[in-house]
């Protein structure tokens, strides 16, 4: 059987519509949903569980400092600014899958050291609904 794995080369993560420039990887969105105990006195031996609220929870960027690049000033304008933006994943499966969600930037690291170029690291924070296009079951 052949997999049906795709690369991650060529994946693009665009911010109001203009993809981020630099980034070396993309992790998220790591959501998740509360389950709330509904166990009751005659359940049958075995706990009772139903979805609560969903949380699309954060993304991670990490990439080359490039703070010349119009994208990496707007994540960091959103940044001082405490406003969210929409973001579109943009992946390079058969079917172009994209992962879409509003989201705040809640963390911003630079760092620098001898043997490497600046880098950036970025923590978008989920707000309302991730939407997924492209998948099939």
């Amino acid at each position: 059987m052949s997999s049906l794995a795709t690369a991650g080369k060529g994946v693009v993560l665009k911010r109001a519509g203009t993809a981020i420039v630099e980034l070396k990887s993309i992790g998220g969105p790591n959501m998740k949903a509360d389950m709330i105990d509904v166990t009751s006195l005659d359940s049958a031996g075995w706990r009772e569980v139903i979805a609560g609220l969903k949380d699309g929870g954060e993304w991670s960027l990490e990439g080359n400092f490039a703070p010349a690049a119009a994208t990496q000033v707007a994540l960091m304008q959103d940044f001082n600014d405490g406003t969210s933006a929409a973001y579109v994943l943009v992946c390079t499966d058969t079917a172009s899958t994209e992962i879409s969600c509003t989201a705040f930037v809640s963390s911003i690291a630079v760092s620098a050291s001898t043997d490497a170029a600046l880098s950036v690291s970025f923590t978008l924070k989920v707000s309302g609904a991730v939407t997924i296009e492209g998948v099939t079951p």
